[in-house]
């Protein structure tokens, strides 16, 4: 029975040892794969624990014989080679991820830089390089998010609103809670006239957090144009509460907040005595 088991000590023994060399061997070519030998060098340790246990005295204190039989055939040089795979693997290991983690960070660092460029080249209304460098980002960085809204921009500016609304589209899919984004596309729908989608992204944008002057004072255009009096002022009141140089606001809430006319009318001609 002992030299049965003694024989399939040395198997799985043999088995394990030759699993640990593959997995320094294959893990810098795939780390899955390396993880499967590493579960069949676990497999046959433990197997190899479990037969000890079968032909291993019992309470009898480790003499130098029972360590040479725990471990058959197993001397130094074979150590030391085992060692030195192992640090081989895991510096070849190591080596992978740091330039993999290298290219990565070359990668953010690009799409920062076109991403910088890009509005520079808006800037000075340089809009076909501007979109070069808007078009060469990665659309798994964070940089892409506000590359895709950049270029929704540049098409707005040159009125091709058709093209602006595709791409702040594509921007609002990705990007469900860019309220700022929403405030361009109703920016489109407005200057086309489609006035009723316009307020329908105005609203989601002002709900998802976007609190400016421009767009309170649209909300409250709309609004009054709807005649919906107490909408208007709520949001005509915000609005130069954030700019309070808004002359026109001044003068329409003059007309439809008869209880403060005289108020706004003194504020407009304030600030527009200053313009």
């Amino acid at each position: 029975m002992s030299d049965f088991v003694e024989r399939r000590i040395k198997r799985v023994t043999i088995v394990a040892t030759v699993s640990t060399y593959l997995v320094a061997i294959t893990w810098p070519i795939s780390p899955f794969i390396g993880w499967l030998f590493v579960g069949t060098a676990v497999y046959f340790v433990f197997l190899r624990i479990y037969f000890l246990k079968m032909v291993a005295p019992k309470r009898t204190p480790l003499s130098a014989n029972a360590k040479k039989f725990l471990f058959p055939g197993f001397n130094k040089k074979r150590a030391i080679f085992m060692v030195v795979m192992a640090a081989v693997g895991i510096s070849l290991v190591l080596f992978k991820q740091l330039s993999e983690m290298g290219s990565i960070q070359e990668l953010v660092s690009r799409d920062k830089i076109n991403l910088e460029k890009g509005i520079q080249f808006y800037q000075t209304q340089q809009y076909d390089s501007a979109l070069t460098c808007y078009n060469s980002i990665d659309p798994s960085s964070e940089e892409f998010k506000e590359a895709l809204y950049n270029k929704a921009l540049i098409y707005y500016d040159q009125k091709e609103y058709p093209k602006a609304v595709t791409i702040v589209n594509q921007c609002i899919k990705k990007y469900d809670d860019y309220g700022t984004a929403k405030q361009l596309l109703g920016d489109c729908y407005s200057v086309q006239e489609k006035q009723d989608s316009a307020l329908f992204y105005y609203e989601i944008a002002y709900e998802q957090g976007e609190r400016n002057a421009q767009l309170c004072h649209w909300l409250g255009y709309l609004f009054d144009s709807k005649q919906d009096v107490d909408q208007a002022k709520k949001y005509y009141k915000e609005a130069v509460g954030l700019d309070s140089s808004r002359v026109e606001i001044y003068e329409r809430l003059a007309n439809i907040d008869a209880t403060d006319s005289l108020h706004y009318l003194g504020l407009a001609k304030r600030w527009r005595a200053k313009q």
